[in-house]
């Protein structure tokens, strides 16, 4: 999504830009023909990826097969690679052929080309040594310390010839501390490009009910996954109902829905699948997008609450306390229920929502400027091609 946003945003400014996806047609994105084998190959990998790892931990990727023959990228004879989710897209030769041969830049959505395979490390430091007995794997076998070795060499190997861009501080400053950084011939924070056509700034009163109810929004791909923290979010709101007698109303966008646990004592709706016209319209009947992430890089999805004027409670982790500053353009909170309960308490009780809420959208718009992230990009790419 994040590709396919940018190179919308570059071809709407004179540049030839085009998107090479395996996960479906959007925007500026070519779909990769399928073979059956490739097909195969990529769900072997992946069942391989969801048995090694253990239940409750994030996201992990420790093998990748390519799925794109390397003719095909050749032949659309590209002055430079841009390289997002690489996934079951590129294999680890595939990425070392492409760094021989053209100027790359990889942008970083999350930790895997530090670790090796973990999508968030939370609170394990071993990516920055030798990645031995990792906590989130269920084999003593070192797939993420190989897998990372290999792109240590590969960084290496090719240092000098490529950059590394990431949407938020966080993560390019612990690029920096990696070899992916130490071997780039820069690294650079440049924020997510997003679609804004149809974000407008909502003037409606908020949404609460004649009862005083406020309305709540969760969003995640899968609602079970654990670096998403939707078990903070309930348990918060199940204490806020014993405790206080404060009840929200809860409104899930995401899969597996069906394998949450939910208290009978709340109210919450889900919504397996929005497209962005139904996201934009369900983000205006709502009071606030609680984001309760337990590590995450800089969400798309708050970006685009604020640019619709929604209210944004979220966790101070990783790269999401650069979006939310607390009582200015949100509320922040510890990745724990008792925090998330106080924030919760501090935004039922704030008197200066609408100004938070234009705060927020202000915030938003001067930060994605497209325009200024269009010519971020294009300044790198012309700084690497010079620097052939």
């Amino acid at each position: 999504m994040a590709a396919s946003r940018l190179a919308a945003a570059q071809v709407s400014n004179g540049i030839n830009a085009v998107v090479l996806s395996n996960q479906g047609k959007s925007g500026q994105a070519r779909n990769i023909p399928k073979n059956l084998w490739s097909i195969c190959k990529s769900k072997i990998t992946t069942a391989s990826n969801i048995l090694l790892t253990k239940a409750n931990v994030p996201a992990h990727s420790i093998f990748s097969v390519s799925s794109i023959r390397r003719e095909t990228i050749v032949s659309l004879k590209p002055e430079i690679i841009h390289i997002h989710n690489w996934y079951n897209l590129l294999s680890l030769s595939d990425i070392n052929f492409f760094l021989e041969n053209f100027s790359v830049v990889f942008t970083m959505h999350d930790m895997r080309l530090l670790t090796g395979g973990c999508h968030y490390s939370l609170d394990c430091t071993n990516f920055q040594t030798n990645c031995m007995n990792c906590p989130q794997t269920r084999t003593s076998l070192n797939f993420n310390s190989a897998q990372k070795r290999e792109l240590e060499a590969i960084f290496m190997a090719n240092r000098g010839r490529y950059a590394v861009v990431a949407p938020s501080n966080w993560l390019s400053g612990l690029a920096l501390e990696n070899s992916i950084g130490s071997n780039a011939s820069e690294v650079l924070s440049i924020p997510n490009a997003i679609n804004k056509k149809d974000l407008r700034f909502s003037a409606e009163p908020l949404n609460k009910n004649e009862s005083g109810t406020s309305n709540l929004l969760f969003v995640s791909h899968d609602l079970d996954s654990p670096i998403k923290g939707l078990d903070l979010l309930l348990s918060a709101l199940v204490e806020l109902e014993e405790k206080y007698e404060l009840r929200f109303n809860l409104t899930t966008v995401g899969r597996g829905f069906e394998r949450i646990s939910i208290n009978s004592k709340l109210v919450v709706t889900n919504i397996e699948k929005c497209d962005p016209v139904q996201m934009k319209q369900l983000m205006t009947s709502q009071d606030a997008l609680v984001v309760p992430s337990r590590n995450d890089n800089s969400p798309n999805v708050i970006l685009e609450a604020q640019s619709i004027g929604l209210v944004v409670i979220a966790s101070a982790v990783g790269g999401i306390s650069e979006l939310v500053l607390e009582n200015e353009t949100g509320f922040i909170f510890d990745p724990n229920t008792d925090s998330l309960v106080q924030s919760l308490l501090n935004f039922h009780n704030a008197k200066n929502l609408e100004v938070i809420r234009k705060n927020a959208q202000e915030f938003s718009w001067d930060r994605n400027n497209e325009s200024n992230i269009v010519a971020s990009h294009v300044a790198l790419y012309e700084r690497l091609l010079n620097e052939k």
